[in-house]
């Protein structure tokens, strides 16, 4: 069936892929002669969903043929991203292709296959340089939003490979290797600023937001920052929640730049929150509070005070505030998690509150935000027995 597909240069049917997958899945290591005979013919047949999803289980279940698979997989996908024939391994060291003008992309589907491939196997890091360039100084540029969004999630995975060797290069190489990784993250770090899609914009803060210790420790930069900086005042509220997510975990690694910039963002935050008097913008104050305070305890316990004089009175049981009473109360319990004795010394408004909030069952959302506000204050402050003495009706109320 595939040698009929190749010879009449179409898409073999997903069936076969489906077979081949199961089938590796199955034998695994048993069926390796068989499946690298295979190969050559399987790339043959053009990248698909279907051949990847193949490779995937030939690289997990067959390692000894993942070189095998890497080499055939790149010749596709150098074709496809670049327009040209992948250069021998024999051949003498050259620079990587460079873009000379903006990327038209004709096959929006297959770049976007391409792209999201490259990211999701584990190429060798000489592979994935002759990348690197091209599609942050590329693809992050070009018309297509899905080619945009792909080349976010591509840059963020192919840099990862040389953020976990940088510490290991030797010091001759170790400023190739930092460039190399810097160019890439100023690139992104631009697309997460000025893209004119929101989602592009949040798709890059998002990938950085899922990045570890060693990747955020190149954004923690001062020429990083600065630019990251500016998402605390992007248009949309949604960026403004992932910046304070994302400016959150860095904190920790520049603490001098990013801790004055969180104190005004603490400040502005708590006057839009008491001063605003617009729905959407209490309930945007109280995401930001409740990021800030998942991503810096350390920083917020000082504030915990003035913050509860501020998040109390926006506990209503009106219905008409219900989502934003609901924000409120996460942001309640993720600052509980933080602890401290200004929790013990709020915890009789606080309580009285929470029990009106659970005695209403008009929202049932509502109730179970209070319910799990009243389990974060318990495991904090030690207060398990006393509640149900001093509101006699709460046990009733959790149970009805």
């Amino acid at each position: 069936m595939l040698n009929t597909a190749v010879s009449k240069k179409r898409t073999p049917e997903p069936a076969v892929f489906i077979f081949l997958t199961l089938f590796v899945k199955a034998y695994k290591a048993t069926v390796m002669n068989e499946i690298k005979q295979l190969l050559s013919l399987l790339f043959k047949t053009g990248l698909t969903k279907g051949l990847t999803s193949v490779m995937h289980e030939v690289v997990r279940y067959i390692p000894v043929l993942q070189m095998d698979v890497q080499d055939g997989l790149m010749k596709e996908l150098y074709m496809i991203l670049t327009g040209c024939v992948l250069p021998s391994k024999l051949d003498p060291p050259k620079k990587p292709v460079l873009p000379t003008q903006t990327l038209q992309v004709s096959n929006v589907a297959l770049t976007v296959l391409a792209l999201d491939t490259l990211g999701e196997f584990e190429f060798q890091r000489h592979y994935l340089e002759m990348f690197m360039q091209y599609i942050s100084e590329g693809y992050l540029l070009c018309d297509s939003v899905a080619v945009r969004l792909a080349a976010v999630r591509c840059c963020t995975a192919i840099s990862k490979p040389f953020v976990k060797v940088y510490e290991k290069v030797h010091r001759e190489h170790r400023q190739w290797v930092l460039a190399l990784i810097h160019g890439v993250l100023r690139s992104l770090v631009s697309a997460g600023v000025v893209d004119p899609q929101l989602e592009v914009r949040l798709c890059v803060l998002e990938c950085f937001c899922e990045a570890d210790r060693a990747f955020l420790s190149h954004l923690a930069q001062p020429e990083m920052l600065q630019l990251q900086f500016m998402s605390l005042h992007d248009e949309k509220l949604e960026m403004q929640e992932a910046a304070v997510c994302l400016l959150g975990r860095l904190s920790e690694l520049n603490p001098a730049l990013v801790l004055p910039r969180m104190r005004r963002v603490l400040l502005e935050t708590l006057s839009q929150l008491t001063n605003s008097g617009q729905a959407k913008l209490e309930q945007h104050s109280a995401r930001l509070l409740t990021q800030l305070a998942r991503q810096s305890p350390k920083f917020m316990r000082p504030y915990l005070g003035p913050l509860l004089q501020a998040l109390l009175p926006k506990l209503r049981n009106e219905m008409k505030h219900v989502d934003v009473t609901v924000h409120v109360l996460h942001a309640i319990s993720e600052l509980c998690v933080v602890g401290g004795a200004e929790i013990v010394r709020n915890i009789d408004p606080l309580f009285q509150k929470l029990t009106q909030l659970i005695n209403d069952s008009s929202s049932l959302q509502r109730r179970e935000a209070a319910l799990r506000t009243i389990g974060r204050i318990a495991r904090s402050t030690a207060y398990v027995v006393d509640p149900y003495k001093d509101y006699p009706n709460l046990l009733d109320d959790l149970l009805r």
